[in-house]
């Protein structure tokens, strides 16, 4: 270490010693005084941010500009020269930028620089922002938009980035996606007792007007469908999740309880099972790439990971989605003749019930919330046909008060099984999610197979890319339900409910 070097890191020595009493002295102060905490808190982070950045300055001062000599061998055996000058670059932190010196390497000074051993050694980004700080950045620009998220850390840390060094960092980030999912590995084949879930949706993402289009031009009052205002993402997510059995009153317990009430425990009832290597993707054609469709890749994901997880399909195949017609013809596409059980996702089923409820009570009373329970737990027990034909034939006696209710028949009608009113009860007591709609094919027995078989518009498609990439954890809201058998006189419930 040269002895520019060896004064700097013996002055950063004393500047931290410094620092850290300087630091004790605030605390003694701040209690002495009873300084109130929130003012404690302001100014033990402000001088903690402080701290940090001398901490990481000694640090750089320690490893000094990399210095390996005239020359260098590549593990190619080249042989590359020291270059005279030093390399200047500079490296953004949580806790500020930094300016480092570096000793490079290559054939000459003014062509390419091959080799910075400082570099190498911290393993630093090609970029200026530090890896920490592309990570913050990222996680918050799936949620917000680049300059109000910006703000915020501008508040919290003191650091000034552009909008622009953050949508090009976006850009740079985005094209590491792919590689990341080709070095994901496979996941075990679910075990004999598990079903393995399909879930897909089509999300609309807002488009910003081209950079040459006036400002004015995105507030224009247009009449009809708004082409170009938004694309639509393809997001799935599969995984695979143990059986759990519940009645239908349950479900409709657990959907009509009073806020804040505690919910019923039954200690001898097994927990909820956690769903088991999820993986999520989110597709956004890119503008100008004329390739497969989102929803399409989408699916074509969804059945690739399906098959890797039960290659003879043995077990339950679950599609969960909501009632886009869309989605099941693509999806009808992608499966083919697979044997699976598709869902409409309960709460997307009672959304026209609700309309239908609102013909004969006003929203938010006790009797609409009463004769909706009803009508839940109807189609949870496996009488859709039922509910949809009293949903219609009250639409029809209430219609002379009411506003046209076309949208409520065709929504409705996606409730009726089309293999018979028995179709959900078939499917209710085997432990599935508890958002049945209706069954495709029927599913093997046990045994067969060989043995052992069990919102930034610029960068919207790289944001949708990082944003699936960056997703974990377990998903909620997926249960399931038992269905027992209900008692004769269940319809009659139906019938007074119509009557009052």
């Amino acid at each position: 270490m040269s002895m520019v070097l060896q004064a700097l890191v013996e002055g950063k020595g004393l500047e931290l010693q410094s620092q850290m009493e300087e630091l004790q002295g605030f605390i003694r102060t701040a209690a002495a005084t009873g300084l109130a905490m929130h003012e404690v808190e302001q100014g033990l982070f402000k001088r903690l941010l402080a701290l940090g950045y001398q901490l990481q300055q000694w640090f750089f001062a320690l490893l000094g500009d990399g210095d390996q000599g005239e020359t260098v061998t590549t593990g190619e055996g080249r042989v590359l020269r020291r270059l005279p000058n030093l390399h200047r670059r500079a490296y953004q932190s949580i806790f500020g930028c930094f300016d480092l010196e570096r000793v490079a390497y290559g054939t000459r000074e003014g062509q390419r620089i091959e080799h910075v051993p400082l570099d190498a050694r911290l393993s630093l980004p090609a970029g200026k922002f530090s890896y920490l700080l592309q990570d913050w950045d990222q996680g918050l620009a799936v949620e917000s938009p680049y300059q109000q998220f910006n703000e915020v850390l501008q508040r919290m840390l003191g650091l000034e980035q552009s909008v622009a060094s953050l949508e090009q960092m976006t850009r740079t980030m985005a094209e590491a996606v792919e590689g990341f999912w080709a070095e994901q590995a496979p996941v075990p084949a679910a075990r004999a007792e598990q079903i393995v879930v399909l879930s897909a949706d089509g999300k609309g993402v807002p488009m910003r007007k081209p950079a040459a289009t006036p400002p004015i031009a995105a507030h224009q009052h247009q009449q009809g469908p708004k082409p170009g205002r938004k694309k639509m993402a393809g997001v799935g997510a599969v995984y695979q999740v143990d059986r759990y059995q519940r009645t239908p009153e349950e479900v409709v317990q657990a959907l009509f309880r009073e806020p804040g009430a505690a919910a019923p425990r039954d200690e001898s009832a097994p927990s909820r099972p956690v769903p088991e290597h999820q993986r999520s993707r989110v597709n956004l054609t890119a503008p100008g790439a004329a390739t497969v469709g989102p929803t399409e890749a989408m699916f074509a994901w969804l059945a690739d990971e399906a098959r890797s997880r039960d290659p003879w399909q043995q077990l339950p195949w679950v599609v969960l989605m909501d009632g886009q017609s869309s989605l099941w013809e693509e999806a009808k596409q992608a499966l083919g003749e697979a044997p699976r059980v598709e869902i409409l996702d309960l709460l997307h089923a009672t959304s026209p019930l609700w309309d239908a409820v609102h013909l004969f009570h006003a929203p938010g009373s006790a009797l609409a919330l009463k004769l909706m329970e009803l009508l839940v737990l109807a189609l949870l027990s496996g009488m859709s046909e039922g509910v949809v034909n009293l949903a219609l034939g009250c639409g029809s006696a209430g219609r002379a008060h009411q506003e046209p209710t076309a949208p409520v028949d065709q929504d409705l009608q996606l409730l009726a099984p089309p293999s018979g009113p028995n179709a959900l009860r078939r499917g209710l007591g085997r432990g599935l999610p508890d958002r049945l709609r209706r069954h495709r094919g029927s599913l093997p027995a046990r045994g067969q197979g060989p043995d052992g078989a069990g919102g930034h518009a610029l960068d919207a498609p790289r944001c949708s890319s990082l944003a699936a990439a960056a997703l974990c954890g377990p998903q909620r809201g997926v249960g399931g339900v038992h269905a027992l058998p209900h008692p004769a006189g269940d319809s009659s419930a139906l019938s007074a409910c119509r009557a009052g």
